[in-house]
């Protein structure tokens, strides 16, 4: 699926039945990790009690060691046996440990998709199928902005060095380049990138901020290929967005989830641009 194409952000019957299953199974799993601990420490308990009764039995045959040096070279054997398996359980002990750390990262993940969702109260409209074919095109362009504009020699040159510094593959499937919008005295017009696929722009979009550790390239700025409606919804999201955070709520920003911009609760500072 296209990183703009808009999907639901409502959950279903089924989803939320998928969503409790999945949580039900990772309670589970939490049960039999439990479970196995306390197995794990009673074993550990027998071999300690092996290792006292084998070391019992060996100073009642200290007297007679010539005569059972067998036994005690089992008995020796045993002791090793108690000691590796002491070793294994500390393993498994740590080895549970990461388990349970995982299944805890694992349900607040699912917590907090649960709480983006029931917090996003947006209703995506239906899309006409005119713009659904226009986002479809555009999903295989990139705008760069900031590139002086001299000449279609010269913006060929820039874009391939733009491109090497971003994702050097994307040259071998770049299709064309072209100037848009209105000539200006005041500032070079927008390159417009299309390539022959959208998942090399997707990769592109994701790498863009590499342009910026480039001392020559830091004013350029690289973005998706948005359609007017696109623009309008995300101009509607950032005017609500800043709106609630005059309100007093924090901890929120921008970001796409299924290639829909959404405002979500987030846990960093950094906000999502494209």
């Amino acid at each position: 699926m296209s990183d703009f194409q808009c999907s639901p952000t409502t959950l279903n019957a089924d989803q939320f039945t998928l969503l409790m299953s999945k949580l039900n199974e990772i309670s589970n799993d939490i049960a039999v990790i439990k479970t196995t601990q306390l197995t794990l420490q009673s074993d550990l308990t027998e071999c300690k009690s092996i290792l006292e009764k084998h070391s019992s039995e060996l100073l009642r045959l200290d007297k007679t060691l010539t005569g059972h040096s067998h036994s005690i070279s089992q008995h020796d054997l045993d002791i090793a046996s108690c000691s590796s398996r002491i070793d294994r359980l500390t393993d498994s002990q740590n080895s549970l440990k990461v388990v349970v750390d995982s299944a805890s990262h694992r349900l607040s993940k699912v917590e907090s998709l649960q709480q983006g969702i029931l917090t996003n109260n947006r209703t995506t409209p239906s899309l006409q199928p005119s713009e659904l074919l226009d986002r479809l095109r555009r999903s295989h362009n990139i705008l760069i902005r900031g590139v002086p504009e001299t000449g279609a020699e010269e913006d060929l040159s820039s874009v391939s060095s733009i491109l090497d510094c971003v994702l050097p593959d994307a040259n071998n499937q770049c299709v064309s380049v072209a100037r848009i919008g209105k000539s200006s005295t005041d500032r070079p017009r927008i390159l417009k990138v299309s390539f022959s696929n959208s998942v090399i722009v997707n990769k592109i979009l994701r790498n863009k901020a590499l342009i910026k550790s480039v001392p020559d390239y830091h004013r350029i700025i690289i973005s998706d290929d948005k359609t007017p409606l696109q623009v309008k919804e995300l101009d509607s999201l950032r005017e609500e967005l800043r709106r609630r955070r005059g309100a007093g709520e924090s901890g929120i920003d921008i970001k796409y989830i299924s290639g829909t911009p959404t405002i979500t609760k987030t846990d960093h500072t950094a906000r999502s641009r494209n």
